[in-house]
């Protein structure tokens, strides 16, 4: 069964809209939207279902600005602030309707700062919560920092035309303990996170998603 939730924002905005599928109760999927891509679209939307049909609780967002050509051409701390604090409450919202075994988080670009927003602030309990970033927003953003706060694990996945792979990312992500970057060239880059990303200082344990 699907139903349309209103999720109440901590600001003076508008509640934020979402469509909640329900399943089994043990598990959550929380599917933030990227930047003129929506739940709607083929990529999280079959995301979505592919946690649906195996028996997760599933949330999909919408975002009104994703596609306001006003707010995206503004300045990028007009930006990053309505954004995390969405994805704050958001999380908050939904993670506290049920305690359950392992909630999801799956995002694409302007989500993926949403999500790491609401990693950074310690709204999830690290041992029930995976993490996948779809093409985050890596430079230019706050979320490599966000990202680094998370104690949890996590997958990224960032295409290897993507604007954000250049070299001062790649020396930041080589110089972090606790993750796993792995390239295919032409394809994808996989970073696998191991109980969040750290500055190296001594072996780093080997990455798994379990």
């Amino acid at each position: 069964m699907t139903k349309a939730l209103r999720i109440p924002p901590s600001t003076g905005r508008p509640p934020l809209q979402a469509r909640f599928t329900a399943g089994e109760g043990r598990e959550l999927a929380i599917v933030l939207p990227g930047l003129r891509n929506g739940c709607d679209r083929p990529l999280l939307q079959g995301t979505a279902a592919l946690f649906e049909r195996a028996g997760c609780d599933a949330a999909r967002l919408a975002f009104d600005y994703a596609e306001d050509e006003a707010f995206l051409g503004a300045p990028g701390a007009e930006q990053f602030t309505p954004i995390a604090v969405d994805g704050r409450d958001v999380v908050a919202h939904l993670s506290a309707m049920r305690l359950y075994e392992r909630v999801w988080l799956i995002d694409k670009s302007l989500g993926t700062l949403s999500m790491g927003a609401a990693l950074s602030a310690g709204l999830c309990a690290p041992e029930r919560t995976r993490a996948i970033w779809l093409t985050p927003s890596l430079l230019g953003t706050p979320l490599l920092s966000w990202m680094g706060d998370w104690p949890g694990r996590g997958l990224a996945v960032l295409g290897t035309e993507d604007p954000s792979n250049r070299p001062e990312l790649r020396e930041a992500l080589g110089d972090s303990r606790g993750c796993l970057c792995t390239w295919w060239r032409g394809l994808i880059m996989a970073l696998i996170m191991s109980r969040g990303m750290r500055p190296r200082s001594g072996p780093s344990p080997k990455p798994s998603m379990q």
